[in-house]
Formats: structure tokens, sequence, C-alpha cells
């Protein structure tokens, strides 16, 4: 099947399950571009962040889009683009320096 031999090594199967876990990661992030919403985990997954940083250094600022209901938040997938893409988020004032920020 396919043109692929699979001997008895371990090596084949640890190749296999490889290729299995790159096709299952390749759907499951293809149905996650389509949802409407984000968990918060999937939100810090996309942004490249931590989730404890997530919630400390996203969740907490006023502006930006996030929707609870009792203690379950999710994140608008259309919103969070735009919030990202606002050019004025990404101006800093004269009087600002990265001196300031926490890295």
């Amino acid at each position: 099947m396919f043109g692929y031999r699979m001997n008895s090594q371990p090596e084949d199967a640890v190749r296999l399950a490889r290729i299995f876990q790159s096709l299952i990661d390749v759907v499951e992030e293809q149905s996650n571009e389509e949802a409407l919403v984000y968990t918060m985990e999937e939100a810090s997954k996309k942004l490249r962040v931590s989730l404890p940083n997530f919630r400390e250094h996203y969740l907490k600022k006023p502006d930006f889009p996030q929707l609870w209901s009792g203690k379950k938040c999710v994140i608008p997938r259309k919103a969070l683009g735009e919030w990202l893409n606002d050019p004025e988020r990404w101006k800093q004032s004269p009087d600002e320096s990265y001196d300031s920020y926490d890295f």
C-alpha cells in the first residue's frame, strides 16, 4: 500500500508514528483555522506565548477581545486578528522606551 513496505524494525514503527502524528497535527490545525473562536489555549498557541504569559499580559488588557461565559473564556478569531493588526497598537510614544518593558 502506497509503495512502502514496512519491516518489523522499530525504526519503521517510529517513522510511521511520526508521519501519522504530522497528519493529525495538520488536520487539527485546519479545523482550528475554521473555528469562530479560540480557547485560551488555542489563542496562546497562535500568539506563540505560554498560557500563563497569555493570561498575564493579554487577558488583562482592557481592549483585548474576549468573551466570558462564567469561568470559560473564548477569543473571537476575527476580533483577535483585527486587534493584532491595529496600527495604533504598535505605535510607540516618544517618551516610551523598551527599557520600561518587562521582558
